[in-house]
C-alpha cells in the first residue's frame, strides 16, 4: 500500500513566509483565520487526507465505481463513508460564505484543502453496467 503525506510544512512556509498572510487580517474571512486556526485547520485536513482518504485508493482500484441500469453510481467500499465524513465535519462548506452555511473562510485556505485532497486520492475509473466486486 502507498503512503501518502501532505505537505503541511510546504503550505506553512508559502502562507506564512511567501505569501505572509496576516498581513491581510484587517480583510473579511482572513480576520477569521488567525495562525493558530488556520494550522488546525491544516493539520486536520492532512490528517483526514492521510488517514481517511488516501487509504482508500486500494478498494478504488479494486473496485472503481459502476454505473447501474438505473442510472446510479455504486462506488468503492468505503467511500460513501468518507465522504459523509467530510460533509459532516463542514469541509465542503470551507470557504462557503456563513450566511449559507458555510463558514466564510479565505478561499487560499480552502485551495490548500483541495491540494490535499486531490493529492491523496486519485480519480476512479467508472464502467457502465458492471457489477462492483
Amino acid at each position: 500500500m502507498t503512503s501518502y503525506r501532505a505537505p503541511v510544512d510546504e503550505v506553512k512556509f508559502l502562507l506564512n513566509d511567501v505569501f505572509q498572510v496576516d498581513r491581510y487580517d484587517n480583510l473579511p474571512k482572513f480576520s477569521d483565520a488567525p495562525p493558530d486556526v488556520r494550522m488546525a485547520i491544516i493539520n486536520e485536513a492532512a490528517s483526514i487526507c492521510e488517514e481517511v482518504l488516501h487509504p482508500l485508493n486500494s478498494s478504488g482500484d479494486r473496485e472503481g465505481c459502476v454505473w447501474m441500469p438505473d442510472g446510479h453510481v455504486q462506488g468503492p467500499r468505503g467511500f460513501k463513508e468518507a465522504f459523509r465524513q467530510i460533509g459532516e465535519g463542514g469541509w465542503i462548506g470551507l470557504t462557503i460564505p456563513q450566511e449559507y452555511g458555510g463558514h466564510g473562510l479565505p478561499l487560499s485556505l480552502g485551495q490548500v484543502v483541495v491540494e490535499f485532497t486531490s493529492s491523496a486520492i486519485w480519480r476512479l475509473p467508472c464502467t457502465r453496467n458492471s457489477p462492483a466486486a
